[in-house]
């Protein structure tokens, strides 16, 4: 199956950490493994990373069920370790644009693919039991993955895959100048490269 370099990322860093299994899966695992302290309350849930990466600090909401637990949880795993900035005064596309790659992340984090591939052949339901996910978010993933498998089955040659992911919703190529201006300030402030066509999927 052909990974994105976000998928890779992340089984580099688990890895790396020894989280090879559905076992080492778990929260309090996972904030122990990537330094992240956890705190939970009765509100909604949220995260925090020092300027230097160096702390990282997650509140979850004890009140919620395990399933939305671990999404958010996974969410906002994501945010500190993958984004820099404050959310709250940052242009709303841009905002927007971190969010869907928290989303991605929360897919591949909460069911890597070397982990998640030995249960694809059980019904979606028994997987989301087994990795303690909501149903929809595992339908996604495992839709996904059977995406990546089809078209690696095909032999879509790279040309041809970038062509595919540029006539996706995602694409630059139809942007507005307003929305470079806004892509280019970005880019200024991160210091990143934003436009991402194999990490959106």
């Amino acid at each position: 199956m052909i990974q994105t370099e976000l998928e890779q990322w992340i089984q580099k860093e688990y890895e790396e950490r020894g989280i090879t299994s559905l076992d080492d899966l778990t929260i309090e695992n996972l904030c122990s493994q990537f330094n992240v302290d956890l705190v939970s309350g009765s509100r909604g849930s949220k995260s925090f990373a020092s300027n230097d990466s160096r702390y990282y600090l997650i509140f979850l909401n004890r009140d919620q069920p395990i399933q939305k637990q671990r999404l958010d949880f996974f969410h906002e795993l994501g945010h500190v370790l993958k984004h820099v900035g404050d959310q709250r005064i940052m242009p709303i596309m841009f905002r927007e644009y971190l969010e869907n790659k928290a989303y991605q992340f929360t897919l591949y984090a909460s069911m890597p693919k070397y982990i998640i591939e030995p249960h694809l052949s059980k019904e979606v339901r028994v997987i989301a039991e087994l990795f303690k996910m909501p149903l929809h978010i595992v339908e996604s993933r495992v839709e996904q993955l059977s995406r990546n498998l089809h078209s690696t089955r095909t032999h879509i040659r790279p040309q041809e895959s970038k062509r595919l992911l540029k006539s996706r919703s995602y694409n630059p190529d139809k942007w507005t100048s307003e929305t470079w201006r806004v892509i280019k300030q970005l880019r200024e402030q991160t210091g990143q490269e934003v436009i991402d066509y194999e990490s959106i999927l």
